[in-house]
């Protein structure tokens, strides 16, 4: 099994190869039976779940740069689920919250190196150390969204965990673009990290400045979608039978039938520019694994042969109900209804006038 997390170690003829393995063993037998340009939706078992199927590749590209590889999110708009009895479940969503956007952008410094205590008998004890690189985008990515959907943002030392949860039960689309921890061995020991850290710069367990995932899981959430725009949060315990245990499936679980999340440890200028692409098209009513697609694609396109690399891009999954965002989809309406009546209204003034003048004549 092919280790993506560290797709950026091996020479990339190692690489090719086993993406185009991976192809014809899970792809190449239901090739006689797939439309180029048809939806595919992923039910991924065991460590499958650890896979973006829109690395894959159709057939070796030799020596060709990254963005000449034939990899399939060229020809197929791909999202994934846990079960198809959980995609059922959501197919009849109906969101009832107020239709709104709300952004999550917390500020960290270049040397924001933090320690995750726990609070045992009145003493804190260490779980991990963790390094929180400077996020030099995430702002900016959120303020770009909110001009595209409207509704609010929370940045910098606004985006505290108590401010997060008295705003989220009213959204529509939630975008959290900060950081995460995730531990493989303790579930309840990977949570978002916000800008609320105690005195010492610490982060504690179910305290400042960190939600952890059962707190997530524990959440009514009404929001259609969530945008986690942070490192792996696709990425978790492997649980026989159940998939992934990740933070983006305490979101599923909190209520939320559509998440985009990554896999790996996101790259912040990749991440930023994928994200720009993706809420555009959101915005457009374009559906959503249609718009993520294109996305990546764009962001192929506009790749240097650096940058093209599929770690910069090939992170982030849909997994959910992969249809247009009933938000967007209920202003383009409310949209023409107020053209319309603009329209009416001015041809009835025109007619008046016209009725005014044949009258003089």
């Amino acid at each position: 099994m092919i280790v993506l997390r560290n797709a950026r170690r091996g020479s990339d003829s190692l690489f090719a190869y086993r993406l185009n393995r991976l192809y014809r063993k899970l792809v190449e037998p239901a090739r006689d039976i797939l439309v180029s340009g048809e939806k595919l939706t992923i039910f991924p078992d065991g460590p499958l779940n650890y896979l973006p199927f829109d690395l894959l590749l159709s057939e070796m590209p030799g020596n060709a740069p990254y963005t000449r590889w034939p990899f399939l999110i060229l020809d197929h708009p791909l999202s994934y689920d846990y079960s198809l009895g959980l995609r059922t479940m959501f197919s009849d969503f109906h969101h009832s919250a107020e239709r709104r956007y709300l952004g999550i952008a917390p500020g960290y410094s270049v040397s924001s190196s933090k320690d995750l205590m726990v609070l045992q008998n009145d003493s804190l004890h260490l779980l991990a150390e963790r390094d929180l690189g400077e996020l030099i985008y995430n702002q900016e990515e959120v303020i770009k969204a909110r001009a595209l959907f409207g509704g609010s943002v929370l940045l910098g030392d606004s985006a505290t965990k108590n401010n997060f949860l008295q705003e989220v039960e009213n959204v529509s689309i939630l975008h959290l673009s900060m950081h995460a921890y995730v531990d493989e061995q303790n579930f309840d020991h990977s949570g978002l990290v916000f800008a609320d850290f105690d005195p010492k710069g610490r982060l504690i367990l179910g305290k400042s400045g960190f939600l952890s995932l059962s707190e997530l899981a524990g959440l009514k959430l009404d929001a259609e979608m969530v945008l986690l725009s942070a490192c792996e949060t696709a990425y978790g315990y492997l649980e026989r039978g159940e998939g992934i245990v990740s933070l983006g499936r305490a979101f599923k679980m909190a209520g939320c039938p559509t998440i985009a999340m990554s896999i790996w440890k996101a790259n912040d200028y990749g991440t930023s520019r994928i994200m720009s692409y993706f809420t555009r098209s959101l915005a457009n009513g374009i559906p959503k694994d249609r718009a993520l697609q294109m996305a990546k694609l764009k962001y192929l396109e506009d790749a240097d042969v650096n940058t093209a690399h599929p770690y910069y891009w090939a992170a982030f999954i849909l997994h959910g109900n992969p249809e247009p965002l009933v938000f967007t989809r209920a202003n383009f309406t409310w949209t023409w209804k107020v053209a319309i009546v603009l329209i009416f209204l001015l041809l009835m003034g025109g007619l008046y006038v016209f009725r005014r003048i044949l009258k003089k004549i």
